[in-house]
């Protein structure tokens, strides 16, 4: 059985800490959800999505700061902020492209 502190431990196992880039395992997830929300805002067909990913993406950052050290939720650094709204976006920008591919493949 997998236990909330193994799994705590697993998630934030970083990938690369240095002055510029902060990756962690937490930045896949970041990645997945980032292309799953945006996937969503393309169904509804939202105006402007990359704003409204923005916007989401920046709205769960700031629930992460009212709720660290809870759930899974350690304290992060700025550096870690910026990297998970530019990986957020990055699935975003996958999700974008391969949404549109389909669209315009099925035409």
């Amino acid at each position: 059985m997998i236990t909330y502190q193994a799994l705590a431990d697993f998630m934030n196992i970083i990938i690369i800490n240095n002055s510029f880039i902060f990756l962690s395992i937490w930045s896949i997830v970041h990645f997945i959800s980032g292309g799953i929300v945006m996937y969503i805002i393309l169904k509804l067909k939202l105006k402007h999505p990359y704003l409204t990913l923005l916007f989401l993406l920046i709205s769960y950052e700031v629930f992460e700061l009212a709720t660290y050290g809870t759930i899974f939720i350690l304290k992060e650094s700025s550096l870690d902020i910026i990297w998970d709204l530019i990986v957020g976006m990055g699935g975003g920008v996958v999700a974008y492209y391969f949404t549109n591919q389909s669209t315009i493949n099925s035409s």
